[in-house]
């Protein structure tokens, strides 16, 4: 009971002794009270009226001590000294609980200063992490702020290094001693909570961590805090929650120091529109026609209905480029416009060498969409292999980095989802 001092506690105890003491005298003034009619010692009387009194005492000193502090239950009439002792112990479950909310209150706090002291390896103003430190800046200060007996719903996930937050600090200093599944989880789990961009730049090791902090943020609780009747807050689970409102895309400039990774694909249905009359037009031969016009080095020629996705736009001028965007929802990962936003984001990050083959690949992924709308999935299994073939016979020649890796899994995926 570190609320109230020991000299009161000693007073309530003293007086249960007084009590116990004045119980074992009243049956003998009773008794001759009722048999003879003899009134009660004066002495007696006077040590009931002072014991009476020094319980009002010591009441009114333990409500003005609980009268600050919040989250009390309402005080119903405290008769006796048990009533006292009751109410006492549970004012003191309730200062516990303060402190071990405001002990949670600094570790989330403290959590979320270690991603403000994330940075680029290069130096550079990396947008997309000024925009997370942006999320993780106001919900240090939310957090903060929030005051007794309400909770925050992110503080036991940072709490538990559970939130994305502490996955993403955990990716950046670790990233080098992770093994591939916990790699893997990290990488994907960033980029689905925090924006692909942010989620590439880590698994290059394009961002590591500060050895300078950020000022600690004071956490304002304080049991002065009238007691008021609050709803109880919808519990949100924090990995949903940064889903929703994923880091907005960055522009290109500022991102083609971004980095890239492993992306785990959403399952989508490929849904398909009534077959045309087309002829049809077998895997293998889409094969050919396709890799022989790459062998000869000329551009893959368009098909019905494609446009040219890489655009007249020389290397040099893709970084300002306002067309071309580099970050795409979740909601295209897994489907043919996802392969192409990936081969962008390769291209501008040069890990594809050339408009040349960027816009082979694309042509690959466009026609194999096309025929699979048209409801002919064997041809357009035959463009993916086709795909997939280029992939690898450029790998570590005009498709570097992790590029390869990463188209392969978007090739690998719609094939999966065509057959």
């Amino acid at each position: 009971m570190a609320l109230f001092s020991e000299d009161l506690i000693n007073q309530l105890s003293d007086l249960e002794m007084n009590y116990k003491a004045l119980a074992r005298r009243l049956p003998e003034a009773g008794e001759l009270l009722e048999s003879v009619g003899r009134p009660a010692p004066k002495e007696l009387l006077r040590d009931l009226a002072n014991s009476a009194e020094e319980f009002e005492e010591i009441k009114r000193e333990v409500l003005k001590l609980s009268e600050p502090i919040a989250g009390l239950p309402q005080t119903t009439e405290l008769a006796s000294i048990r009533d006292l002792r009751t109410f006492m112990e549970t004012v003191s479950g309730v200062i516990e609980k303060q402190a071990a909310h405001r002990n949670n209150q600094q570790v989330a706090c403290s959590a979320l200063d270690r991603v403000l002291t994330i940075t680029h390896v290069d130096g550079i103003e990396f947008v997309p992490l000024i925009q997370c430190q942006e999320k993780a800046r106001d919900l240090r200060d939310s957090i903060a702020k929030t005051a007794w007996p309400r909770i925050h719903p992110d503080t036991d996930p940072l709490v538990r290094g559970q939130h994305v937050f502490s996955e993403l600090v955990k990716f950046v200093s670790l990233h080098d001693t992770l093994d591939d599944e916990e790699w893997e989880r990290l990488q994907d789990l960033v980029s689905h909570g925090l924006g692909k961009p942010l989620g590439l730049a880590a698994s290059r090791g394009k961002l590591v961590m500060s050895t300078s902090a950020p000022p600690p943020t004071p956490v304002p609780v304080s049991v002065a805090q009238p007691a008021t009747a609050t709803e109880p807050e919808e519990e949100t689970d924090p990995t949903e929650k940064m889903v929703e409102e994923e880091v907005p895309p960055a522009s290109v400039e500022n991102q083609s120091e971004g980095s890239h990774g492993e992306e785990t694909s959403a399952p989508v249905e490929v849904t398909a529109d009534p077959p045309s009359q087309m002829p049809l037009v077998t895997g293998a031969e889409a094969v050919t026609e396709l890799d022989n016009s790459d062998v000869s080095g000329k551009p893959a020629p368009e098909l019905d209905g494609q446009t040219d996705l890489i655009g007249e736009t020389s290397t040099d001028q893709l970084p300002n480029a306002p067309a071309l965007e580099l970050s795409r929802s979740d909601t295209t990962a897994g489907t043919f416009e996802g392969a192409l936003d990936d081969i962008r984001y390769m291209l501008v990050l040069d890990l594809i060498d050339g408009k040349g083959m960027a816009k082979i690949l694309s042509n690959k992924i466009v026609a194999a969409s096309n025929a699979a709308a048209g409801g002919d999935k064997k041809t357009a299994e035959g463009f993916l292999q086709a795909f997939i073939n280029e992939v690898n016979a450029h790998t570590g020649k005009n498709i570097t980095g992790a590029a390869p890796q990463l188209l392969l899994k978007d090739a690998n995926n719609l094939l999966n989802q065509l057959r």
